[in-house]
């Protein structure tokens, strides 16, 4: 359904801690400027995540949707 739509997807394991959360998203942000949107289950990286995007360098001015699923 993603293809139909002319999205992309990429794939990032984070470990289940603040602090992964967010070097991940921090590196997430390096290899792919342009990301629009996060999905994660890891509820534990919630923070570290939340963290990293209020910190700036997110795409479009902070406009960087974070969703939990599970």
């Amino acid at each position: 359904m993603a293809v139909e739509r002319g999205l992309t997807g990429v794939e990032v394991c984070c470990g289940e801690d603040t602090a992964s959360g967010e070097a991940c998203v921090e590196q997430l942000l390096v290899t792919h400027p342009d990301v629009t949107a996060i999905a994660t289950i890891n509820e534990a990286a919630l923070p570290g995540m939340q963290r990293a995007l209020t910190g700036g360098g997110t795409a479009g001015g902070g406009a960087t949707a974070v969703g939990r699923g599970g």
